[in-house]
């Protein structure tokens, strides 16, 4: 009987070509086992968005159980930034007590930064006459005059110092058009302009001239306090400046250079 022809294999070669083998089967499945919970983390990863727990109407004051914290996958993310969703309690934190909303909301809707804006004032550029500016100025929220509201027109005084003893309450600039009280604006008459004449304002908007907006600004760093107002009524066109109306008071304008050409610890 014949033999079978003897296996020229080498025992060795052959444990290590199973050896190949076998790492790499446990390198593949290590690697879908990684993957595997690469993906259940980014699963799990989420940020918060929040939620109305009532219904809101223009005027509302913004409240600190008036939402509620609701869990996203991360993936979502981007398109809830693109719907101006408030993403940090810190900012909610910012806004209770002090914001009051501007547009109408059901329970259960997405908090925005829009219902805290008026919806008149993603268009408030276009209303501005050609060649001017809004800019805002700081006002003594106190001496605010009752029926202050966008579209009444003002008289602007500032206390300064003259260097002569008392500080003296100097008229800067008459019959200014108000375009834009704190966040409302002359465009968006609602309710919420009515609840805003109830509480104190900060600060007003107003239409200048460039020019004008830079003399402002300079008159805001040598005053004391903030500017205060004089409400006048529509027809009243009798003026006592010997300028236009709109332009700024020339003592005031000659107060200014004399202040810059002061050192600077003797400005105030």
């Amino acid at each position: 009987m014949e033999k079978p022809p003897a296996s020229n294999a080498d025992p060795g070669s052959t444990r290590l070509i199973f050896m190949a083998i076998a790492l790499a089967l446990v390198a593949v499945i290590v690697t879908n086992v990684y993957i595997a919970s690469i993906r259940r983390d980014v699963e799990m990863r989420s940020f918060d968005v929040f939620v109305l727990t009532r219904t809101v109407k223009p005027g509302d004051k913004f409240k600190a159980d008036d939402f509620a914290t609701q869990h996203v996958p991360e993936r979502f993310k981007k398109n809830f930034m693109a719907l101006g969703a408030v993403l940090e309690e810190k900012t909610l934190a910012t806004y209770v007590e002090t914001e009051r909303f501007e547009r109408a909301a059901q329970e259960g809707a997405l908090l925005t930064h829009a219902l805290f804006t008026s919806e008149s004032a993603g268009l408030l550029d276009v209303t501005i006459d050609p060649g001017h500016r809004y800019m805002d100025l700081p006002v003594n929220g106190r001496l605010v005059p009752a029926g202050i509201r966008p579209g009444v027109d003002v008289d602007i005084e500032a206390t300064i110092h003259t260097g002569e003893g008392v500080p003296r309450v100097l008229l800067v600039v008459e019959k200014v058009k108000v375009v834009g009280v704190d966040r409302q604006t002359i465009a968006a008459e609602t309710t919420a302009t009515a609840a805003s004449r109830h509480r104190r304002i900060s600060k007003i908007t107003i239409q200048v001239k460039p020019e004008q907006g830079t003399q402002l600004s300079m008159v805001e760093k040598i005053m004391s306090g903030d500017f205060e107002l004089r409400l006048r009524h529509p027809s009243d066109n009798q003026l006592r400046l010997s300028v236009p109306p709109g332009e700024i008071n020339p003592i005031v304008l000659d107060l200014i250079g004399t202040k810059r050409r002061q050192p600077p610890d003797r400005r105030r």
